[in-house]
């Protein structure tokens, strides 16, 4: 094998550790973030059964202290059984109508250009190419652009 070979596949095989790193660090922080919860669940539960409104602990390793103690965070959306024209037209009745906002998902809409790529057989021919073959009325609207990405097929 030539040094070329040998370079291109060190440069591989590091892009594919790379990967599982990411992949390891991911899945850490899954694990890391359900033990926070679990620790929350019962740490709640203890304050509540102690009439405790706040614990103050000393942060490991450190001089500082720390107070925790429970709030309430409020969150809001649409009621799933209101259509969401009917939603909008009523936010903007109630002179919120800054907050309503037309939009498309971004994701979904490069799923359906893939989609039409790939049934008019123009997929790999570049953005140019895909858009020609939108229908007339996405030509105008949309923007098409390509990402060259590496992917990881494992055998």
């Amino acid at each position: 094998m030539s040094n070329e070979t040998t370079s291109l596949h060190e440069v591989a095989a590091d892009y594919i550790d790379a990967d599982d790193d990411i992949k390891d660090l991911e899945n850490q922080l899954k694990e890391a973030k359900a033990h926070k919860k679990s620790v929350e669940d019962t740490l709640f539960s203890a304050m509540l059964d102690q009439g405790a409104p706040s614990v103050e602990v000393y942060i490991s390793g450190s001089k500082n202290k720390a107070k925790i103690y429970p709030v309430s965070r409020l969150y809001a959306r649409r009621d799933p059984a209101v259509e969401v024209e009917q939603f909008c037209a009523q936010m903007i009745e109630a002179g919120y109508g800054d907050l309503v906002k037309q939009s498309v998902n971004t994701n979904s809409l490069s799923a359906i250009v893939r989609e039409l790529a790939e049934a008019a057989g123009v997929r790999d021919e570049g953005s140019t190419a895909i858009l020609a073959r939108m229908p007339d009325a996405m030509r105008g609207v949309i923007k098409i652009s390509t990402e060259p990405v590496l992917s990881i097929k494992r055998s």
